[in-house]
């Protein structure tokens, strides 16, 4: 398959169960991405020994310091003219970084690729079964875009454990930068125990904590 000048950063805690397959849907693209950087952010699972089985992936380990670090770090060693994330436990469907990639070409394109996705889990014998409709996103995983634009946004917000997308794609709004969604399902975003069993309230404290970032930058810019 011809390849084509992107680079993946894909970050990684403890996901040694899920990241073989979320690689394998990278090099499973119709164009497949020269750079793929797995940043692994202080597991202590098996995640470096399946990395390790997939030559040529650029791996860098760095404390636990949270994901919104791992995707700058992984962005920081980024080299190639397009910039995409996926999560470790999340897949692309083959023709994503083709047809995002041509969104990006078009006449009118956009700033920022993004797609519609749906959430899905495997069954015992390994099926996929899908939760949701598909659904237009800006989650990192759906998203494609020129390096100098993630560049001219500036890195996701490492203080932030909840809200780091939003509070980054409200930058980008506040740029100006267009987005534009591509009109099939492109990624699979993966529902298992490890991120659906969260504290509620908890998490709706950190939801606010990003809002309030974005209140203060907006006011402090003068957007009120």
């Amino acid at each position: 398959m011809p390849s084509c000048p992107v680079s993946v950063v894909i970050p990684v805690r403890n996901g040694a169960a899920f990241i073989g397959e979320a690689i394998d849907s990278v090099r499973a693209q119709t164009m497949v991405p020269r750079q793929v950087i797995v940043v692994d952010d202080g597991s202590t699972d098996a995640t470096a020994a399946v990395v390790a089985g997939f030559p040529g992936v650029d791996y860098l380990a760095q404390p636990p310091l949270g994901v919104s670090a791992a995707r700058n770090a992984g962005a920081g060693r980024a080299s190639e003219t397009f910039l995409a994330f996926l999560d470790a436990d999340d897949l692309w469907l083959p023709d994503k970084i083709a047809a995002q990639l041509d969104l990006l070409a078009s006449e009118s394109g956009p700033d920022i690729a993004s797609c519609r996705m749906r959430n899905f889990r495997r069954t015992g014998e390994g099926e996929i079964v899908y939760l949701t409709p598909p659904t237009v996103v800006s989650l990192p995983g759906a998203l494609l875009m020129r390096r100098d634009t993630f560049q001219r946004i500036g890195p996701f917000a490492a203080d932030l454990t909840h809200g780091e997308n939003l509070e980054w794609f409200s930058r980008a709004i506040d740029l100006g930068l267009r987005t534009l969604a591509a009109p099939r399902v492109l990624m699979l975003r993966r529902i298992h125990g490890a991120n659906t069993s969260f504290d509620a309230e908890g998490s709706t404290r950190k939801y606010l904590k990003a809002l309030q970032t974005i209140t203060a930058r907006r006011r402090d810019q003068g957007g009120g």
